[in-house]
């Protein structure tokens, strides 16, 4: 089995050397050039005990290895794991939260997002978010999962990309996605997104998982990431990943 670890911090770093030392193969990708060739030098960014030992074992038997190429990771990967943090909106040096509610309101499962600005701190009602997106239609469980998308218009905002993997848009539970530029606030219907992705055909649930991909073709402008688990072009419930450009 062969594991594609997107972000090489410290949640991607520890689980993509625990991951090989049970004996699959890890590829650990991620945008910070500086950082790969660091790893690659048996460098290590951050300190949890015995990491060094187990990335040092996993790396000289081949099942560990550090890049900074996505594409041909994701591309040869029979499992892809998001493990990038969420960027700050403002450019304020204080990094923003995004919860998803999927089962909102009153159980209907229309979905709810919830953007909270940093810096945060005790107890705070999502009643009092700074920004609130609302799905579409029930059971589309907008915000099942969601993610920083960086800068992808090039505008010097960090955008939000929001999935809705049951949306049936396209077919019946084909799944949709919606990308939403700059920092929004207030009440924000998703049916307004700046951009909208749809799924492919029944039952993909495209947007099971989605993630902010950086620069992977090094235009300036960041790129996204669709999982599709039960995509079946390659074959029955095989699964797809699909890489969106991003652009002006």
């Amino acid at each position: 089995m062969r594991i594609a670890m997107i972000g090489s911090g410290y949640v991607g770093l520890v689980s993509g050397a625990c991951f090989s030392q049970f004996g699959i193969e890890v590829v650990c990708v991620d945008k910070n050039r500086d950082k790969i060739d660091g790893l690659n030098r048996g460098e290590l960014p951050i300190f949890e005990p015995g990491l060094d030992t187990l990335m040092a074992s996993n790396v000289a038997a081949g099942r560990l290895v550090f890049s900074t190429d996505l594409r041909s990771a994701v591309d040869k990967a029979d499992a892809v794991f998001i493990a990038v943090g969420t960027p700050s909106r403002r450019g304020d040096g204080h990094a923003d939260l995004l919860v998803g509610a999927h089962a909102a309101p009153g159980n209907t499962a229309v979905g709810r997002v919830y953007l909270v600005l940093g810096p945060v701190g005790g107890t705070v009602p999502l009643a009092q978010a700074d920004a609130v997106f609302l799905g579409e239609a029930p059971l589309d469980w907008a915000g099942h999962s969601l993610d920083g998308a960086g800068d992808v218009n090039g505008d010097g905002l960090d955008d939000l990309f929001i999935a809705a993997p049951y949306n049936d848009e396209a077919d019946s539970q084909a799944g949709a996605q919606y990308l939403v530029y700059g920092t929004p606030s207030g009440t924000i219907d998703l049916a307004n997104a700046d951009a909208k992705f749809l799924g492919e055909m029944i039952d993909d649930e495209a947007g099971m998982s989605v993630a902010g991909a950086g620069d992977v073709d090094g235009d300036g402008y960041d790129d996204l990431l669709v999982g599709s688990g039960y995509q079946d072009a390659g074959m029955t419930m095989s699964g797809a990943v699909y890489l969106i450009l991003g652009g002006p």
